[in-house]
């Protein structure tokens, strides 16, 4: 597997698991996109640079602990 290959393997994982957290947190595809947009100046995960996507997975895993406290 070539690094771009794997890299593109690891990104598409990224984008799995914000898909989970924004489930948990009840999130719709338009309060995902609304967040992006305010935060980022972007409408889609795919258009993230890498850190942003990374940025954004963490703020949904830290927002579904506060939730659950």
């Amino acid at each position: 597997m070539s690094r771009s290959s794997l890299i593109e393997y690891a990104l598409s994982e990224i984008i799995e698991a914000t898909d989970g957290e924004m489930s948990r947190l009840g999130w719709n595809k338009e309060q995902g996109r609304q967040y992006l947009i305010d935060n980022y100046g972007k409408r889609s995960r795919l258009h993230l640079t890498d850190e942003e996507l990374l940025e954004f997975w963490e703020y949904l895993k830290n927002e579904e602990l506060e939730s659950s406290k």
